[in-house]
Formats: C-alpha cells, sequence, structure tokens
C-alpha cells in the first residue's frame, strides 16, 4: 500500500526530484506547502497533489502524511526537521541538515530519541567517495577550491558547512580517535559572516593526519591547482538511491544521516575558542 508524500518546498527542484526518481510510484502525492498558499494552490494543481497549505507548519501537523520531502534553504531546513521528526514523520532531505551552533543541542537532542531512522538524507554528493579512497591512509588532503569567475562576495555559502560533506563524511568515520584540530587559519566575510577560506590540520590519536584547505575562490586567495565545480542543484542521479527506496518501503537499511553532526560540533567547537 502506498505512503502518502508530503513536499515543504513547492519548487521545481523538489517535483523535478520526484520525477526524475520515480518517487511517485511508491507514495501518493498527497500534499504540498508554500508560505504564500497563491503558490501552494498553483503548485498543487499543476503536479497533481491532493491538497495544499499555507504553511509549514499546518503540513507538518497532517496526521495523513508519513513521508515528507524538505528541501528548504540551509538556514530553516533544520527547524522544519525537527518539528516534523518530532510528529514522528519521515524525512528524506538533502545535505546540509544543520547549518549554525545554535541548532547543536536539538540535533543531538533527535540522536539522543532515536528520531534519526526516521531522517533520509540523499547522497547526491557521493559523499563517502573521499573516505573510500583514503581509508587506512596514514597522510591525507583534502582540498575544495571554487573557480574565481564563481567567486560571489555576497554568497551564503559557507566552504565548510555548506560544500564539504565527504569532508565531514571522513572525519565522522574515525571519530573514536579523537581528531583535533590544529594550525587553524580561516577568513569570514565581513558581510555575511561565512567562512570563506580555511586551513588546518586535523590528527588522529593513531598518527593518523589530515590536511584541509578550503578557498571559496575569493581572487584575494590564489592556488595552483584543479578547480571544483560546485552547484546546489540537486543532482538526478543520487548515489543511494536504491536505500532511498528500501526507506520508502520500511525495509532495513545503512541509515547514516547524523554522520554531520560530529565534524559540526568538532569545528564549531574550535572556531568558538579562537
Amino acid at each position: 500500500m502506498k505512503s502518502n508524500l508530503a513536499v515543504l518546498s513547492s519548487d521545481n527542484k523538489t517535483i523535478k526530484f520526484i520525477e526524475d526518481n520515480n518517487i511517485n510510484d511508491l507514495c501518493y502525492l498527497y500534499a504540498n506547502s508554500s508560505r504564500n498558499i497563491d503558490n501552494a494552490q498553483s503548485f498543487c494543481n499543476s503536479n497533481g497533489f491532493q491538497k495544499y497549505y499555507g504553511s509549514y507548519e499546518e503540513l507538518i501537523n497532517d496526521d495523513e502524511i508519513e513521508f515528507l520531502i524538505n528541501f528548504l534553504p540551509t538556514g530553516i531546513k533544520f527547524e522544519y526537521t525537527y518539528l516534523a521528526l518530532k510528529k514522528d514523520k519521515k524525512i528524506i532531505s538533502n545535505y546540509p541538515i544543520i547549518s549554525n551552533k545554535n541548532e547543536l543541542n536539538a540535533y543531538k537532542e533527535l540522536i539522543d530519541l532515536g528520531l534519526m531512522s526516521n531522517l533520509f538524507l540523499i547522497n547526491d554528493q557521493d559523499f563517502e567517495q573521499f573516505y573510500s579512497k583514503c581509508i587506512n591512509k596514514k597522510y591525507a588532503t583534502y582540498l575544495l577550491t571554487l573557480k574565481q569567475d564563481q567567486y560571489n562576495n555576497l554568497s551564503s555559502n559557507d566552504i565548510l558547512f555548506d560544500l564539504t560533506p565527504d569532508l565531514f563524511f571522513f572525519i565522522n568515520q574515525y571519530k573514536e580517535i579523537k581528531p583535533t584540530i590544529n594550525s587553524l587559519v580561516y577568513k569570514k566575510n565581513k558581510i555575511t559572516n561565512r567562512i570563506s577560506y580555511l586551513s588546518c590540520l586535523i590528527n588522529f590519536e593513531d598518527n593518523r593526519t589530515l590536511s584541509v584547505v578550503l578557498d571559496n575562490g575569493d581572487p584575494k586567495n590564489s592556488h595552483h591547482c584543479e578547480y571544483f565545480y560546485s552547484n546546489s542543484i540537486i543532482s538526478k542521479e543520487i548515489v543511494n538511491k536504491n536505500d532511498l527506496f528500501m526507506f520508502i518501503q520500511k525495509k532495513s537499511f545503512d541509515n547514516r544521516s547524523d554522520f554531520q553532526y560530529y565534524p559540526f560540533k568538532l569545528f564549531q567547537e574550535v572556531l568558538l575558542n579562537e
């Protein structure tokens, strides 16, 4: 029997994700929401949903909804993820879930309550790849630089917390051997207060060392290296699509949606002490 699916963000990115991955074969398109009720109604009529809401809170409180897709902007995504998980909804979302230190305690609460098994993080960035390539290596370097012609000093992206899920996944795999951050240098944008450059060494108790360099493409910075092309589009081909289907069909799967918590906390503690 199909479950009722709702979407928080009534936009083309969300409906394209549903269509590209045939989610409507597994779920009924039950409800959508928007802060603008006219937009919600138009999206509902255009895409075959049964009902619509003019607020995210109203949708989350609908007891007929079992699955919910949350592709809201990072700044507000965790708030509604938290509310929905506390209402026993199952959430499908994209990285990152948390965006600031104020969300850490509530995130830890969800972990302690065992609710993270109801959060499925789609892996459209192949965040396990860096760990797989460097597994059991004593020395590794993580280098992320954006092209200078992509640089936007008003960008809301934080090059550490928004663009490095593979780095966070790597650190999380070795959290039991107590990583420490040393030789930290970082720069924040004066307007957005987001990290725009960072370099550090991360040392682990077993003498493993990870060197990290992140550069958002500011013309004041310079590196001779290959460039990483960044975008925020939900990719058509997600790495863990089979796991996603198992999640929707309520079969067991290896859920790693909380991997970002420990590294996020680690960096926040170090940055706050600087």
